[in-house]
């Protein structure tokens, strides 16, 4: 188990459009801080993170809460065929 400090810093970077006129100052901006914990095994992982937002801009503000399951593939291993060995022509 592992416990963490997280973080997003989120700036759009054109205004929104509607039918095609753009809206002014609508840009969305802001950052999430919170308290992040994972916890898994040799090839899975379960993390849950909180954000509290501050300096937020035309969206709307308050704490969110991530859930995210992670899984390792197994790699098959190559083993060398006759067409991958180097010869000494």
């Amino acid at each position: 188990m592992r416990l963490g400090f997280n973080g997003y810093w989120l700036q759009q970077l054109t205004n929104h459009e509607i039918n095609g006129v753009a809206v002014h100052n609508s840009k969305e901006g802001t950052v999430g801080l919170g308290p992040g914990i994972q916890f898994g095994g040799q090839r899975i992982w379960f993390r849950v993170n909180s954000y509290i937002e501050t300096d937020v801009r035309n969206r709307p503000s308050g704490i969110k809460v991530t859930f995210r399951i992670s899984k390792a593939l197994a790699a098959k291993e190559l083993k060398p065929s006759a067409d991958m060995t180097l010869s000494g022509d």
